[in-house]
């Protein structure tokens, strides 16, 4: 006789399904700061045109400084998506 009810699932079958569930959110997180990366980028445009005639020290600075700040969350959807096929890659050794 069984010691497991039937129907509930095993131990690895939960694994796996927390990892496919993982896997889903860092698709959809990924997804979304790509979409706040392209937001940053023309908020930055609209912002340096309207420094446009400030001193160029200013302009310099703020460019640099956004320009990192979006180089950062870049960074961070391309992170995402490397633990995303790690994880999958996990999973499907399971």
């Amino acid at each position: 006789m069984s010691s497991r009810r039937s129907g509930t699932p095993s131990i690895a079958g939960q694994v796996i399904g927390g990892i496919e569930q993982v896997v889903e959110q860092l698709d959809r997180a990924a997804g979304r700061i790509a979409a706040i990366h392209q937001k940053m980028w023309a908020n930055q445009n609209a912002l340096l045109g309207v420094l446009a005639g400030s001193r160029p020290e200013i302009v310099r600075t703020t460019e640099a400084t956004l320009s990192t700040a979006r180089g950062l969350v870049h960074d961070s959807v391309g992170e995402l998506t490397a633990a995303k096929k790690e994880l999958g890659a996990y999973r499907s050794r399971l």
